[in-house]
């Protein structure tokens, strides 16, 4: 029913990038919180090249404005993760994380709340707007996405 993300780095690798467009295709209720400005701005690039594909499957894609956003939670319908692990290359293969499973119904409440509320402090990226980036931003993503591993 939904899936509901909410990470700094979003690179994920294909298989699960694939899911989450095809959950969206379905009608899952699907929400990507990623911030505006990143404190590593070269994954920021990578991610935008996922937008479109994304975009188009029904999925939505928010950017947090208020600061540089660094929480990194997943719901899928009632299963709920929050640790320190990213949607990228880094976190899913090399880096030691630590992650938790809530299963608190006062705890999973809580942070659907908070994930509604930074929601509030975002801003939703348009499939329209992206139409619209000068062929220097889709560049940019192109090229960084090719170095995603790297980072």
């Amino acid at each position: 029913k939904r899936i509901w993300i909410t990470t700094p780095y979003f690179v994920p690798p294909y298989s699960l990038l694939k899911a989450i467009r095809n959950a969206g295709k379905k009608g899952c209720d699907v929400r990507i919180l990623v911030p505006g400005e990143s404190d590593v701005p070269m994954v920021r690039w990578a991610s935008i090249t996922f937008y479109p594909f994304l975009l188009k499957a029904g999925c939505r894609i928010f950017e947090f404005q208020k600061r540089v956003l660094h929480a990194k939670t997943f719901m899928v319908d009632e299963w709920v993760r929050v640790g320190s692990g990213n949607l990228d290359h880094r976190s899913l293969r090399k880096d030691l994380e630590v992650n938790v499973i809530l299963k608190n119904s006062k705890s999973i409440q809580a942070l659907e709340k908070q994930f509604n509320r930074d929601l509030k402090e975002s801003r939703e990226v348009t499939l329209a707007e992206l139409v619209q980036h000068p062929l220097w931003v889709s560049f940019l993503s192109w090229f960084f996405f090719r170095f995603r591993f790297w980072f």
